[in-house]
């Protein structure tokens, strides 16, 4: 055989051992598309077993954008998700991934929505509970503390009365000299001056 034809017999193999590679990766590859309960074709045939949010219950807050409240599903793929009643204005559910996302523009009660997810193959509910609240401006905080404060103090005025009419009858009886009862009750109105301020200027 000359040198030609083994070149030639030598190539033949080759391609021959090609092909019947490229023929069984072509096999195995059919095998593994086919072969599959849940997917068989490349389709999705598990439907969602179930869904939560990273948020539930979830309290909002009126005109502040919220945090995107995002589900997880368990199960077969979601491709359609939706929600009933519709959520409160201002906030909107992604028909594709069901993250909800928005501002709220109107104070809601805690109210229940279910949400839906879906695939080709059938569906799943949960319910997510939501409330917007109004949002305390800086004046009504400030009002809030200051009437917190007064009402400690009352509480502080009520207490020193108690124990300066305690002390006064106290005094009475172990006869202590007049000039120490004096310095007593000067000293207890002193304090009984700043204590009415007090109560005066946290009044107003």
């Amino acid at each position: 055989m000359s040198n030609q034809d083994q070149a030639e017999a030598f190539a033949l193999s080759c391609k021959t051992i090609l092909l019947t590679f490229i023929l069984l990766l072509v096999c195995l590859g059919l095998f593994a598309c086919g072969g599959g309960t849940d997917n068989a074709g490349g389709g999705n045939t598990t439907a969602p077993t179930a869904i939560t949010y990273s948020t539930n219950p979830a309290a909002y807050t009126k005109d502040i954008a919220i945090t995107e409240n995002c589900p997880t599903v368990s199960g077969g793929k979601a491709t359609a998700f939706t929600v009933s009643p519709a959520l409160p204005a201002g906030l909107s559910l992604d028909p594709s991934t069901g993250v909800i996302t928005g501002t709220p523009i109107t104070v809601v009660a805690q109210t229940s929505y279910v949400v839906t997810v879906k695939n080709a193959t059938g569906s799943v509910s949960a319910t997510l509970s939501l409330s917007i609240e109004k949002a305390v401006d800086l004046l009504e905080k400030l009002a809030i503390a200051r009437e917190s404060m007064a009402y400690g103090i009352d509480l502080v005025c009520i207490l020193f009365r108690t124990i300066r009419l305690s002390a006064g009858k106290g005094m009475s009886k172990r006869g202590m000299k007049s000039t120490e009862q004096s310095a007593a009750r000067t000293t207890g109105r002193s304090w009984m001056h700043d204590c009415s301020f007090l109560r005066s200027k946290t009044r107003k």
